[in-house]
């Protein structure tokens, strides 16, 4: 998912030397919207330009814009937790439709991070100068089907004391600096995600290469695309991952949507993931990818099975051959349980 609004507080501190980030990987137990793990993550996190996760204007501009976070789908008004002690530093508009963002500065001395959560509700959340605890509410997740997109949190760290170093109007992309992958620091499971654009990847039939988001203002989609089939004609496509950790996995799939009305009513509505090992099939799953609920999002096909370490293959196809409607390649995660 590529969300529209933009980020609109930016960090800076005299030093982001890793040195003055007391914060050990994977050590922030508590994530920003309870109850999730890292099977949420819709879109992840980019400092590259060129990474091409997230091609989208910056403050109406066309440079591709970094995303210096990750997106946590949660339905609205789910609530939002501090992940950290510390004081709040910000609270920010997004602009009509995207919610408020707050931002709070943990540690002390010259070890200080800031973390930042975005697209959240103006009720309940903390007032400027408020002291929060780990667990402690910073608000709930805003409803921004309005502006097209599906309820999520975004969540930022940046190592070093915060300073707000801009407002919202004249955002330049190339100041956003010093922000961090928020999943090296918050516990989460090994993953393993395969575009469709994996180097072996293999396809049967007339797969075509896409990155329409007709009527939207921002892709859907994982990476910076995804193939599309007319399952009036037979074929299938076949992720090719490996597994470097022999263990149980939950593996998930999405797939994407281009319609203004955001109905998916052009995909197909019986599609089956299976998943072989060795030649051996371990999981099939049949999923609608008509059902609007799961756009943009990643939907579990197995809900945890042993993979040995070596080559593992989800295989796509449609059970409704001839219907005639898109069947849709976009990407497969491994989460280790």
């Amino acid at each position: 998912m590529k969300h529209v609004s933009l980020f609109v507080v930016v960090l800076f501190s005299a030093s982001v030397n890793s040195a003055d980030w007391p914060v050990a990987s994977s050590s922030l137990a508590t994530w920003p919207v309870s109850g999730k793990s890292l099977r949420d993550v819709s879109l992840f996190f980019s400092h590259d330009d060129s990474a091409g996760v997230n091609q989208k204007d910056c403050a109406g501009g066309t440079k591709p814009y970094k995303h210096l976070g990750v997106d946590i789908v949660a339905d609205a008004n789910t609530a939002v937790v501090a992940v950290d002690a510390g004081v709040v530093k910000k609270i920010g508009s997004y602009g009509p439709g995207s919610g408020w963002y707050v931002a709070v500065e943990s540690g002390s001395g010259t070890n200080k991070w800031t973390t930042v959560y975005g697209h959240i509700n103006d009720a309940g959340r903390p007032i400027n100068g408020a002291i929060v605890k780990t667990g402690s509410s910073i608000g709930s997740v805003y409803d921004m089907h309005d502006k097209g997109d599906v309820p999520h949190l975004h969540f930022g760290i940046r190592p070093g004391a915060f300073s707000d170093g801009n407002s919202q109007s004249g955002m330049d992309c190339t100041s956003l600096k010093g922000f961090v992958d928020p999943l090296a620091y918050l516990k989460n499971p090994v993953y393993i995600t395969t575009d469709d654009t994996g180097a072996i990847n293999t396809m049967l039939g007339t797969w075509t290469t896409s990155s329409s988001n007709t009527g939207l203002p921002y892709p859907f989609y994982f990476g910076t695309g995804y193939k599309v089939q007319l399952s009036s004609s037979k074929g299938s496509f076949t992720f090719s991952s490996t597994i470097a950790q022999a263990g149980t996995y939950s593996i998930f799939a999405r797939w994407t949507v281009e319609e203004s009305t955001i109905s998916n009513s052009n995909r197909d509505t019986s599609v089956t993931y299976q998943t072989l090992q060795s030649g051996r099939v371990l999981a099939t799953k049949s999923l609608n990818q008509a059902d609007s609920s799961k756009r943009g999002k990643w939907v579990e096909i197995s809900p945890g099975i042993t993979l040995a370490k070596g080559s593992v293959l989800v295989i796509l196809k449609s059970n409704s051959y001839p219907q005639g409607k898109y069947v849709i390649a976009d990407a497969v995660m491994f989460v280790k349980q």
